[in-house]
């Protein structure tokens, strides 16, 4: 180590500690810190990883669907760094992050009606900005006034061709999208009376939120907020005496469904002064982050039922939709994470809403964080098990870490990418195994089927201690934690309650290739993603847009992606055989409504999946997980448990930080933003630097 180096240990080898590995080799600290990744295995990503199997058409194998929201600002900003820092040749693989990453603007939720499942697509406009560049998030006055111009859209656009974003005029799209396929005008949906109310309804509204912007004093803007809580409740009055009684209509369904659920949000903004400072003010963002904790014990359902929600309203495929998005189906959800993830989802997104990889999840995001880090001197330890962190004898500080050498290397240096040849260039690529002849006995290590990312035991490991560093970043997923920091639970119990009451699932993921197009198939909604489907695989996405960058040579006409939650039942079946069964008993039930010529007469028609084996043996050739592993398992943002986790920077102990979407962010969601978030927090808490982190808080 250089003189003056700080030296620093990251262990865990996900979005996390690679973000904090990041900022705290940035140029402008160039030779000040000393950095070492400890990481499990051959690849890097945590539960972000994915590989290429050479022996399956250099197909991405991934833990499941990853999708990168719009506003995911800290995240999209560590990408375009690294895609700039590394300089690629134009027409490349991969040469830019635009290149990288797919805007896109639809989502189809699937509403459950008494006849079967309805579509309902959710076309976002595209905005003239991009992820990445934006230095804070608008503030409650602005998210507020968005949210009602939103819940006002439902009533006066009820096809919803036009789309409020905060601080913007409306952005209406050229091309509407009615869930039943038909157009009807406003003045037919809701009838001539009913439209007439709305537009009376509309201009009282507007002329509230102009009230809202110019009060800015407790005794102007009390008043005004309580006008607009008693407008957004007459317009859920309103609407229920319109088309209440007429839900079996789809379009009136979605126009009810979605007016109800966003007005009672305003309603129960307004009722619980999340948007208020202690003085009576306008909040800061940050002051809007601590107010809804007021929230976190309750139920996300539960809280819209207190301020009003029509009960179909909480049953809803909105609801459903955005809590399947955190693989959230089965358990309940905090009013207060839920009720953010909302407003940043919907209304904070910059460019698009989300954004598709443009390859697996490892060449995009994993390989160029690894370049870099490389290239600036951090040094990778791969094959190392983190198994303990030891304290020093006054349980202030972290002394030592035992870690375990599961293999050793016959060269100095692993050598973990591999070059996929692609038409306009090779990409480098994370494999499904590792290089074993990299390994000292690797052939008899493959030969024994050995698990290296697993918590097992590998033949002929080593275990040792690693001492002298300056500080830890501790980046191991959250179920791996309780074998590794016994004595950090028995010093403080911050951390025994942590480990107690953040829970986490176990998630399902398959990745299908069909030998035709989704719209041969039947599905006609292009490129979307369609989420609040049938459990257990309640999120399908199409994602052909992969395929040219395999090797199927044509035999690929589409690419399906299903994920969800597993629950944790021990029925004596190994979780892969498992979750096959999982996908052979839910395909014939359910996927004939996503793509309808794809099963035939109940029956799936197998041999349209790519593969050579009779019936339903081609799923053996297609590619299914269940994610069970302690650093596979999903987090979860449970009613109540917000408190319970940890800042990044705030560990209890003077030279540990902490990172994970596990930890306490502005999101408290398992995302890559919400790690992204943590390892720039914990970075932070090191260099005492001034860092950029769009939507957190300082404390």
């Amino acid at each position: 180590m250089r003189s003056g180096q700080t030296k620093v240990l990251i262990l865990g080898g996900g979005m996390g500690g690679l973000a904090a590995a990041f900022e705290l080799t940035r140029p402008e600290r160039q030779g000040q810190y000393e950095v070492t990744v400890y990481t499990p295995g051959w690849r890097l990503g945590g539960k972000g990883a994915s590989a290429r199997n050479p022996a399956h058409h250099q197909r991405i194998e991934e833990h499941g669907l990853h999708l990168w929201m719009g506003c995911y600002e800290n995240a999209f900003r560590v990408m375009r760094d690294c895609y700039e820092t590394l300089a690629r040749p134009p027409g490349t693989p991969l040469a830019t992050w635009e290149d990288a990453f797919q805007p896109k603007d639809t989502v189809v939720l699937q509403e459950r009606m008494a006849d079967g499942w309805t579509p309902w697509p959710q076309r976002f406009p595209v905005l003239d900005s991009r992820p990445g560049e934006s230095d804070g998030v608008a503030g409650p006055v602005e998210l507020l006034t968005g949210l009602v111009r939103w819940a006002v859209s439902t009533l006066t656009d009820p096809l919803g061709d036009t789309r409020w974003t905060p601080g913007r005029a409306a952005v209406r799209r050229a091309d509407p999208a009615p869930s039943a396929g038909h157009v009807l005008s406003a003045d037919v949906l809701l009838g001539t009376t009913g439209a007439r109310w709305i537009s009376w309804l509309s201009e009282r509204i507007e002329g509230a939120l102009d009230r809202l912007w110019y009060a800015r004093e407790p005794a102007l803007l009390g008043p005004a907020l309580a006008a607009m809580a008693r407008l957004a409740k007459v317009a859920r009055w309103g609407i229920r005496r319109i088309i209440g009684r007429r839900l079996e209509h789809p379009d009136l369904r979605r126009t009810f469904l979605t007016a109800d659920y966003l007005f009672t949000t305003v309603v129960g903004v307004l009722a619980d002064g999340l948007v208020l400072d202690p003085a009576g003010r306008w909040a800061s963002y940050g002051e809007w982050l601590l107010n809804l904790e007021r929230i976190d014990h309750e139920d996300y359902r539960a809280w819209l039922l207190r301020h009003g929600a029509h009960p179909a309203t909480t049953e809803s495929c909105m609801v459903r939709g955005l809590q399947d998005a955190v693989f959230n189906s089965a358990y309940p959800g905090s009013a207060g994470v839920a009720l953010n993830g909302l407003v940043r989802l919907n209304m904070t997104y910059r460019g698009s809403v989300f954004y598709k990889m443009m390859a697996g999840m490892g060449e995009t995001v994993f390989t160029p964080l690894y370049e870099v880090l490389r290239a600036r001197g951090v040094r990778f330890e791969f094959f190392h098990r983190v198994d303990a962190l030891h304290l020093d004898p006054t349980r202030q500080r972290v002394a030592s870490v035992e870690v375990t050498r599961q293999a050793r290397l016959r060269d100095g240096e692993y050598r973990p990418l591999v070059d996929v040849e692609l038409p306009n260039g090779n990409l480098a690529c994370w494999p499904s195994e590792p290089d074993w002849a990299q390994l000292e006995g690797g052939e008899a290590l493959r030969a024994a089927g050995v698990d290296l990312e697993g918590p097992g035991t590998i033949p002929g490991e080593e275990r040792y201690t690693v001492e002298g560093f300056d500080a830890v970043v501790l980046a191991v997923s959250l179920a791996g934690l309780p074998p590794i920091t016994r004595e950090l639970a028995s010093a403080r119990q911050e951390w025994r309650d942590m480990l107690e009451r953040i829970v986490t699932t176990r998630t399902i993921s398959a990745q299908l290739w069909f030998d035709r197009s989704a719209a041969d198939m039947g599905w006609q909604r292009g490129a979307a993603v369609s989420t609040a489907y049938a459990d257990p695989l309640d999120t399908w996405a199409d994602m052909t847009h992969l395929i040219p960058m395999e090797r199927f040579d044509g035999a690929a006409s589409q690419c399906s992606y299903l994920v969800g939650s597993l629950d944790d039942e021990d029925d004596g079946v190994a979780p892969a055989l498992r979750a096959r069964r999982i996908v052979e008993d839910w395909l014939p039930q359910h996927l004939g409504h996503i793509l309808p010529r794809a099963v035939e007469g109940g029956a799936v028609r197998w041999e349209r999946l790519v593969g050579d084996a009779p019936g339903a043996a081609r799923l053996d050739q297609q590619y299914i997980r269940a994610n069970v592993r302690p650093s596979d398992r999903y987090v979860l943002s449970l009613p109540g448990t917000t408190r319970y986790r940890l800042r990044p920077h705030r560990s209890g102990f003077e030279n540990l930080m902490v990172a994970g979407d596990w930890t306490k962010t502005g999101l408290n969601v398992g995302s890559v933003e919400a790690a992204t978030m943590s390892g720039l927090r914990a970075a932070k808490g090191l260099t005492r630097d001034d860092v950029l982190i769009v939507g957190d808080y300082d404390d």
